[in-house]
């Protein structure tokens, strides 16, 4: 692992030291996660009993104002994807048990100019 003490800026000012893997580690890292969780686990279903998908949307309906319920069934009417984004609520209530990577991402705490 190596780490960086400048704040990579050309001004030679320290920051804070921020530890980043090797080629060679991130592949091995990416190889161990790649064999607890392998590609061929994410298709798997299992067996969902009262998965009815009807009954998830009409769910749904009765938190919504019940004017527009209509209006949001006829824009999913329109293609698959407007159905998937109408919908989105019932890809998740397929997998029994949701897959765990135990991975963990970064983001920035700061405010900066890119964040707003």
């Amino acid at each position: 692992m190596t780490v960086t003490t400048e704040a990579g800026d050309g001004t030679g000012a320290s920051a804070s030291v921020v530890p980043h893997f090797t080629e060679a580690e991130r592949q091995a890292r990416g190889r161990a996660a790649r064999a607890e969780v392998p590609r061929s686990s994410h298709s798997v279903l299992g067996d969902v009993p009262d998965r009815d998908p009807v009954r998830i949307l009409e769910e749904q309906a009765a938190s919504r104002v019940p004017e527009l319920v209509p209006i949001r069934y006829g824009r999913m009417l329109a293609s698959a994807f407007a159905f998937y984004r109408g919908g989105a609520r019932l890809p998740t209530t397929r997998q029994p048990t949701p897959i765990r990577t135990r991975r963990t991402t970064r983001r920035c705490r700061r405010p900066c100019s890119r964040h707003g």
